[in-house]
């Protein structure tokens, strides 16, 4: 399969199991927005499904979410870290995202320790476990869905009958 319908399916995959509606305003948005952090977490040499398990939970895929705590994206980075200048403005959220799981995975190479620290900084808590424990649970689903490649909202579920696979 092609590399760019991969990273469409997980997209739509990751939508359809956070049930956001086709019909939805910021469907597109979100899907755009989905598809580019997939294409620069695969051209970083990172699992796509990871990093949208990651941006999902972070954003929703909404691009200019802000945090009360300064983070902004889909990444839901900190520009002060992880951007040039240290700022937001004229900084790249999708390669500063990258960039800092990058940092946190070389300090920390256990997944779920990776995820914490990205979650909760230099110390990790229990709420940044129970954080990574979010991510990996949604890129577990999102991989077994793609495997069984059975959407599971909208209407691609139902048969020609009328009744649901």
């Amino acid at each position: 399969m092609d590399s760019f319908l991969i990273l469409t399916l997980i997209c739509s995959t990751t939508l359809d199991i956070n049930k956001v509606s086709t019909n939805h305003r910021t469907y597109d948005l979100r899907l755009k927005t989905c598809e580019k952090v997939t294409k620069r977490a695969s051209k970083a040499n990172l699992n796509p499904i990871l990093i949208a398990s990651l941006s999902w939970v972070e954003s929703g895929f909404l691009p200019h979410v802000k945090s009360n705590k300064g983070a902004i994206g889909p990444l839901q980075i900190l520009p002060k870290y992880f951007c040039p200048k240290r700022r937001a403005k004229g900084c790249d959220l999708i390669e500063a995202g990258i960039k800092a799981f990058k940092a946190w995975r070389k300090a920390h190479p256990k997944l779920r320790d990776t995820l914490c620290h990205y979650n909760n900084g230099t110390k990790c808590y229990r709420s940044g476990y129970r954080y990574a424990d979010k991510i990996l649970t949604l890129a577990q689903n999102i991989k077994l869905l793609i495997k069984m490649n059975t959407p599971i909202y909208g209407p691609s579920r139902t048969r020609s009958d009328g009744g649901i696979p």
